[in-house]
C-alpha cells in the first residue's frame, strides 16, 4: 500500500497505521486493526508478529497455519495468555484457569481478536471480567 512503511503497516490488511506516539499504539486507516506496544527486545517482538500471523491465518480459514503459529510463540514463552487462549479455543482441548493473568496489551489482542470471531469472544468473556 502506498505510503506504508514496514513498522507502520496493519498485519492483517496491509494499510496504513496511524500511530501514537505517546500511548504507544496504532489504529489502521483502513481496518480498524489496533496495533500494540512494540515490545522492547525482539523475542517479544517475534511472539507478536507469530501471533498477528496466527490471527490473519485463522481469520483466512487456516487453523493448521494459525496453530503453527502459535505453538511458535508457546515455544519461546509457555507461560504466554494469549496463545494458550487462543490454542485452547482453537483446538478445544485444555480449556485454562479462570485466573489467568492478563495485563491490558493482553487483553486489547484478546478483545481485538473476539470482533474478527465472534465466538471466540463468548469463549474469553470470563478471562476478562477478572
Amino acid at each position: 500500500m502506498p505510503g506504508c512503511t514496514k513498522d507502520l503497516c496493519c498485519a492483517y490488511c496491509g494499510g496504513i497505521v496511524d500511530w501514537d506516539e505517546e500511548h504507544r499504539y496504532g489504529v489502521c486507516k483502513y481496518c480498524g486493526h489496533t496495533s500494540i506496544n512494540i515490545p522492547a527486545n525482539d523475542s517479544a517482538l517475534e511472539r507478536d508478529r507469530e501471533l498477528d500471523e496466527a490471527v490473519k491465518a485463522w481469520s483466512q480459514g487456516n487453523p493448521l497455519s494459525a496453530v503453527k503459529n502459535i505453538k511458535n510463540v508457546l515455544s519461546s514463552d509457555p507461560t504466554d495468555p494469549r496463545a494458550i487462549l487462543f490454542l485452547s479455543y482453537i483446538t478445544r482441548k485444555d480449556k485454562p484457569p479462570l485466573d489467568i493473568e492478563l495485563d491490558s496489551a493482553d487483553r486489547r489482542f484478546l478483545e481485538n481478536l473476539a470482533s474478527v470471531d465472534r465466538r471466540f469472544g463468548v469463549f474469553i468473556t470470563p478471562y476478562l471480567k477478572s
